[in-house]
């Protein structure tokens, strides 16, 4: 019997993960299990992202969409690379440029509206910069 890569959330089928890169990775069920729980999260993120219009907490939620990335790349088995991220492009209310920044994956050169309520402007840079603790409200943190 093959792995389960069904996502579901919410009781309710959401999609596969890869089963050739499943594979070829050797991943074991509690691997795949792993990255379905992240795949969740990010479920719940984007419903998060939908409810608030709090500058403060959109950029935060953008920071933690990059640790779910990171954690996805972990859990795949590959070197985490924040070059190779992509679904943040895809987070609701973003309004960075998609096509254009998905032909840029892989190089770490995005294009970033600064006008993106998640990515720009110069408070989503200086957290960046800084990578200081967020302190998250708990209801953003227990996503």
């Amino acid at each position: 019997m093959g792995l389960d890569l069904n996502i579901r959330y919410k009781g309710i089928s959401r999609g596969l993960l890869n089963d050739k890169l499943a594979k070829s990775q050797q991943l074991t069920q509690a691997d795949a299990d792993r990255i379905k729980k992240v795949h969740c999260k990010i479920y719940r993120l984007h419903e998060r992202i939908v409810r608030t219009n709090d500058a403060y907490s959109l950029k935060a939620l953008a920071l933690l969409m990059q640790r779910l990335e990171f954690k996805l790349q972990q859990y795949w088995k590959f070197k985490p690379d924040a070059r190779k991220h992509y679904l943040w492009l895809y987070l609701p209310k973003c309004s960075c440029p998609k096509s254009d920044n998905r032909e840029r994956i892989g190089t770490g050169s995005f294009i970033i509206d600064q006008e993106c309520p998640l990515h720009g402007g110069p408070d989503y840079n200086e957290l960046v910069r800084s990578k200081k603790k967020l302190r998250i409200k708990k209801s953003i943190a227990k996503i």
